[in-house]
């Protein structure tokens, strides 16, 4: 690395360092992800620690997308709120901290809860969509559709119980995507039970712990990096992967491109 470039006063010195020693040109990387615009669908306790790694590592605009108030039981992983924003909103809570990280941020608040799919034409194009929203559970289905449609790339971050997920990410005319494979298995029912079902789903409430939310932000994190700054192998390509917290396991569900799939099999490369 040229030493007239690299200053250990530089806000970003050290993440210049980790660029270079993954063989890239650093100041290029550096000034791609300055320049950069994401989108984090959901400001939950993955949006939290995800949208902090961003903004302090100089990503020039980030959009945040959600409707919900902080709630006290927030507070155990959403780990930029406090007591005294309960009852705020989470989108205009996160922008004040993550401003106060990172002053030279450009923050966009989207207030916007997605209940169909066409609600995602009011989020603006980016260069990544980060989806660590878990409701509807259609969203990532719409969010798969939508994205295609509008060559839109996207990474879906979540948990199941006790196992970080990261993955697919979905780059359209270059990857699989969420459709290719059975990732979740598919439901028909008639529309009784499915508003049963509805009403089910509407009180429900998943297990999640802080560390499984920010191992999977943090395990995302270098991926989004690796695609903005244009470096690196993005592992979660085709693929999902789950980090297990009860005991040491990584797994991967690799997704291959389906050419017959109906949502990208015919998408122009």
């Amino acid at each position: 690395m040229s030493s007239s470039y690299f200053d250990s006063d530089d806000r970003y010195s050290r993440n210049v360092l980790y660029y270079h020693y993954l063989g890239a040109n650093s100041k290029e990387v550096q000034e791609k992800i300055s320049k950069s615009n994401v989108t984090i669908i959901g400001c939950g306790g993955i949006g939290n620690h995800i949208s902090y790694l961003l903004a302090t590592s100089g990503v020039g605009t980030i959009s945040i997308v959600d409707s919900d108030i902080i709630e006290i039981n927030n507070l155990t992983r959403q780990v930029l709120f406090s007591e005294e924003d309960v009852n705020s909103l989470k989108i205009d809570i996160l922008e004040r901290e993550l401003l106060k990280r990172n002053s030279e941020l450009n923050v966009k608040k989207v207030n916007l809860e997605i209940k169909h799919k066409d609600d995602l034409s009011k989020i603006e194009k980016s260069d990544l969509f980060i989806v660590s929203a878990d409701t509807p559970f259609e969203l990532i289905r719409w969010v798969n559709d939508y994205c295609f449609e509008k060559k839109q790339p996207y990474l879906n971050v979540g948990y199941i119980n006790d196992i970080s997920v990261i993955g697919p990410f979905v780059i359209p005319g270059e990857t699989a995507c969420f459709n290719c494979s059975k990732i979740v298995p598919d439901y028909v029912c008639d529309d009784e039970l499915q508003d049963n079902l509805t009403t089910i789903n509407s009180d429900f409430k998943a297990a999640t712990f802080p560390s499984v939310n920010g191992v999977a932000a943090s395990y995302a994190f270098g991926d989004v990096m690796k695609f903005l700054g244009g470096y690196g192998e993005i592992l979660s390509k085709n693929r999902r992967i789950g980090i297990h917290s009860r005991k040491i396991k990584i797994e991967t569900q690799e997704i291959p491109k389906n050419e017959r799939c109906n949502i990208c099999g015919l998408q122009p490369k």
